[in-house]
């Protein structure tokens, strides 16, 4: 009694890229994750048989993982609208932008690239925090 209750972790923020079949998702621990969706299919199955139970499909492998010291509870994700290259996370205390076009000019910070580690000097995702 007298103990501060610690705020539940917001529900899964998610985003669609405006121009390409990329998806961005937030899991609890404040980290986004970028899948990209081409040839994910949500049709009928092979042979004319219907989805699997519940509709759902298998998410392939992010092609990148987002994180950050300051990137926590992250309660909404945005595409930059004209050029999709930044996603905006609203977290507790701090809007991060992740530059995640590619070629970037900045050292990527805090960050995991799928199948490894991330990407050398100069190239990979980049961050700026709002404060």
């Amino acid at each position: 009694s007298g103990a501060p209750t610690p705020s539940p972790a917001p529900p899964p923020a998610s985003a669609w890229h405006p121009h390409k079949p990329t998806l961005a998702v937030s899991d609890s621990t404040g980290r986004l994750r970028v899948y990209d969706m081409a040839g994910v299919e949500s049709g009928p199955g092979p042979n004319g048989t219907t989805k699997p139970a519940g509709g759902r499909i298998a998410a392939p492998p992010p092609k990148v993982i987002l994180s950050h010291r300051l990137q926590k509870q992250v309660y909404a994700l945005a595409w930059r609208p004209c050029s999709g290259a930044v996603l905006a996370a609203g977290c507790q205390g701090a809007v991060c932008l992740w530059s995640v076009g590619g070629g970037g000019t900045r050292p990527p910070v805090s960050t995991r690239v799928a199948g490894g580690t991330g990407a050398g000097r100069g190239t990979g995702p980049w961050l700026t925090v709002l404060p």
